[in-house]
C-alpha cells in the first residue's frame, strides 16, 4: 500500500516537471477572446554600408488599439499623422530627406499588432520547429519560473530560403510559471548560405520578448530585436524596440 502510494507520488511529480505538456496546455487555454485595449509604440533602427556611405534610417511611432469582439481598431494621433505628410511633401525635394514618423508608421502593421496582442499563437509556433533540449529553475523578476532550452531546427525557413541555407543554429529559451504560462522568451539564430551560386550571405539575430496575461490573452508587453548580416559585399544592422502598454 505504501509502496503504491509512493509510486503514485513519484508520477504525479513526473507529469508536474514536464514544463513542455504544461507549456502546450497553457497555450492551448489562451483563446485571445478577452477584449483588450492599449497603446502599441515602434522604435525602428537600420543601417546599410559602412564609413561614410553608410545609410542609417530610424523610425518611432505608436497607436491606439482595441481589439474585442467587433474586431481589431486601431488610432493614431493627427499629430503623428501632420508630420507624416510633412515628410512626404520634403522627400518629393530630396529624397534622401530623414522620415522617422512615415518609417515607424509603416511598422505599424495588422501583422503585428495581431502577434503583440495574441502572442500565444506566436509561442505555439516557435514549438513547430524546435526540438527540446532541457528543463531547470531560475527565479525570473523575483517569482520562480521554468526554463525550457530549445533547438531550432530550418525546418522553420520556407523551402525557398532553406535550399539556400548551408549552416544553420538556433537556440530558444521560454520562461514559464508553474501553471505552464510564458513569462518571456528568447531566441538566438545564426545562419550562413550562398544564393545563385556566388552571392555569399551571413545574419546573426537575436530577440527577447516579455508577456502578460490577460484574461485568456497572452499579450507580448515588449519585444527586443538586434540583427546584423552581410552579403553581396553589403553589411547591415538593426535593431527595433516594441512595447505594448495595457490600459
Amino acid at each position: 500500500m505504501q509502496r503504491s502510494l509512493i509510486l503514485l507520488l513519484l508520477s504525479a511529480l513526473g507529469l508536474r516537471a514536464d514544463g513542455v505538456a504544461d507549456l502546450r496546455a497553457a497555450l492551448s487555454r489562451l483563446q485571445g477572446t478577452t477584449t483588450l485595449k492599449g497603446t502599441l509604440e515602434v522604435k525602428r533602427w537600420n543601417r546599410n554600408g559602412e564609413g561614410k556611405e553608410a545609410i542609417e534610417r530610424s523610425g518611432h511611432a505608436s497607436a491606439w488599439v482595441e481589439d474585442g469582439p467587433q474586431g481589431l481598431r486601431m488610432f493614431w494621433d493627427r499629430n503623428l499623422l501632420g508630420q507624416v505628410g510633412q515628410e512626404v511633401r520634403a522627400i518629393r525635394k530630396d529624397p534622401n530627406a530623414k522620415n522617422p514618423a512615415t518609417t515607424g508608421l509603416g511598422a505599424l502593421s495588422p501583422k503585428l499588432v495581431t502577434e503583440q496582442i495574441n502572442a500565444a499563437e506566436v509561442v505555439a509556433g516557435q514549438l513547430e520547429h524546435a526540438n527540446f533540449q532541457t528543463e531547470s529553475r531560475e527565479i525570473w523578476q523575483g517569482r520562480p519560473a521554468r526554463v525550457l532550452t530549445f533547438g531550432l531546427t530550418v525546418k522553420g525557413l520556407s523551402d525557398r530560403d532553406r535550399k539556400y541555407v548551408k549552416d544553420f543554429t538556433g537556440t530558444a529559451q521560454i520562461w514559464i510559471d508553474e501553471d505552464g504560462t510564458p513569462l518571456a522568451s528568447t531566441t538566438k539564430v545564426s545562419l550562413k548560405g550562398r544564393a545563385f551560386l556566388v552571392v555569399s550571405f551571413n545574419q546573426e539575430q537575436e530577440e527577447s520578448s516579455a508577456y502578460q496575461k490577460v484574461g485568456d490573452r497572452l499579450v507580448c508587453v515588449r519585444t527586443e530585436l538586434t540583427s546584423a548580416g552581410s552579403g553581396a559585399g553589403e553589411k547591415g544592422k538593426t535593431h527595433n524596440v516594441t512595447t505594448f502598454a495595457i490600459q
